[in-house]
């Protein structure tokens, strides 16, 4: 095989390769869309805009903190898994913690203990606290008054669809109004 042949082949497998990792990466979120369990976490949204990152919602949860036994020994980062059901009000509830993946349940997210300084509760870092948006929907969030920190008469969710230990988070809610419409 001459050496045109071979840079064309190896070329190829290159492009090949760029375009079936961003592919895999987007196939794999659409399958927890499709198949996971959507989860309405409460949240008190914050916005901030990063030069680096652009546009994006940070998310507080609510439902962040697990009461503990003072016998267990946790570490700030160490790896957490966090099973959910729903209360009332239809909105996510920690019903279980582990160090390893549940096997009884598909409804629950891997996760981070956060540094603790409090011997009773964890603090639990989810790996969906960030929602990105594009500029334009950004600025009129923004000035629609989404981002209105310590009002308590707004209820504020995450849609947050959860499988397998993995999550995917696919809109911010306030009052009943979308971030994304």
């Amino acid at each position: 095989m001459n050496t045109q042949k071979k840079l064309l082949i190896l070329f190829l497998f290159i492009v090949t390769i760029q375009w079936m990792v961003p592919a895999k990466m987007i196939y794999d979120q659409e399958s927890i869309r499709f198949s996971g369990t959507a989860f309405k976490f409460k949240i008190k949204p914050i916005d901030p805009v990063d030069p680096f990152r652009g546009n994006y919602i940070v998310l507080s949860f609510d439902e962040n903190t697990i009461s503990k036994d003072g016998t267990e020994n946790w570490v700030g980062g160490e790896k957490i898994y966090v099973s959910f059901t729903t209360d009332s009000a239809n909105f996510a509830q920690i019903s279980g913690y582990s160090r390893v993946p549940f096997t009884d349940t598909k409804n629950f997210v891997e996760a981070k203990v956060e540094p603790f300084w409090n011997k009773e509760k964890l603090t639990i870092k989810y790996p969906f606290s960030r929602f990105y948006l594009d500029e334009a929907r950004a600025i009129q969030a923004e000035n629609d008054g989404f981002f209105t920190l310590g009002d308590t008469t707004k209820t504020s969710y995450a849609m947050v669809y959860l499988k397998n230990g993995r999550a995917s988070i696919t809109d911010v809610v306030v009052n009943g109004v979308s971030v994304l419409e």
